[in-house]
C-alpha cells in the first residue's frame, strides 16, 4: 500500500505545476464533476479513463494526418496500421503505452516538419484535397489539446481526493497510466500547432478556431467530414 502511494504522489508530480485549473472548461463527457460529493470513485475513474481514451485517440488521429499531408502514401499507410492495431487493443494498459510511444514519434515528426525552412512553399503548393486534410488535422490537434489539459486537471482533483484515503488508492491507480499520453499532448501539442498555424497562415490556408467542444473535422478518413459552425467559409476557401 505504501508502495501505491508513493507512486500516486509521483503521478501527480506529473501534471502538478503543469496544468492549469479551467472552471470554464468543455462539460464532462462521462462521469460527473470529479470530487463531487456522492459520486462513486470507480465510476469517476471509469469516466477519466474513458475520456482519457477519446482525447489520445483524436489527438493521434489529427497529429496523423497532418504528417500524413507530407509524407508518401505508403509511409502513411504504416501509421494508419499502427493507429487501427492499437485502437482494436482490449488491455487498456498496452493501449496508454503504444499511443504514448506513437504519439511521441508522431510529435518528433511534426516538431521536425515545424523547423523545414521550405515548409510554407510546400503547404502553398499543396493541391485541394491535401490542404483540406491539413486543416482537418491541424483543428482537431486544436481541439485535442484544449481538452487534455482540463481532464489531466480532473485527474489531478480525483487522485489528490483518494491520497487522502489509502483505501481509495487501488481505485484510482487506472489513472497513472492514462497520464502519460496527456501529458505529451499538452506539454508537445501547443508549441507544434501554434508554429504550423501560423506557417499554413502564411501560406493562405486558414484554420477555423477551435473549442473544446468543437466536433471532430477528420475523424474518419474515407467519409464526408461533418462541418462544427464557423468552419465551413474556411474550408470552401481551400
Amino acid at each position: 500500500m505504501r508502495s501505491c502511494h508513493l507512486i500516486l504522489i509521483a503521478g501527480l508530480g506529473l501534471v502538478s505545476g503543469s496544468v492549469v485549473a479551467q472552471p470554464n472548461g468543455p462539460d464532462r463527457l462521462l462521469g460527473g464533476r470529479p470530487g463531487a460529493v456522492g459520486v462513486n470513485v470507480d465510476v469517476e475513474v471509469d469516466a477519466l479513463v474513458k475520456r482519457s481514451g477519446l482525447v489520445s485517440g483524436l489527438t493521434l488521429r489529427a497529429l496523423g494526418r497532418i504528417n500524413d499531408t507530407f509524407r508518401s502514401d505508403a509511409s502513411a499507410a504504416v501509421i494508419k496500421a499502427e493507429r487501427d492495431a492499437i485502437s482494436r487493443l482490449t488491455d487498456p494498459r498496452e493501449q496508454q503505452a503504444r499511443t504514448a510511444k506513437l504519439f511521441e514519434s508522431e510529435s518528433a515528426v511534426a516538431a521536425q516538419l515545424a523547423k523545414s525552412t521550405d515548409l510554407s512553399v510546400r503547404m502553398a503548393s499543396l493541391d485541394p484535397k491535401k490542404k483540406r486534410h491539413l486543416v482537418e488535422g491541424l483543428f482537431d490537434f486544436s481541439i485535442g489539446i484544449l481538452q487534455a489539459g482540463p481532464l489531466l486537471t480532473d485527474m489531478q482533483v480525483t487522485m489528490r481526493g483518494a491520497s487522502a484515503n489509502p483505501m481509495q488508492l487501488p481505485k484510482v491507480a487506472p489513472l497513472l497510466n492514462a497520464l502519460q499520453p496527456l501529458q505529451k499532448v499538452v506539454t508537445n501539442g501547443n508549441s507544434i500547432i501554434a508554429i504550423l498555424t501560423k506557417i499554413a497562415k502564411g501560406a493562405n490556408i486558414e484554420v477555423p478556431q477551435a473549442t473544446a467542444t468543437s466536433e471532430e473535422l477528420g475523424g474518419n478518413f474515407e467519409l464526408e467530414i461533418p462541418e462544427p459552425p464557423g468552419s465551413k467559409e474556411a474550408l470552401d476557401s481551400l
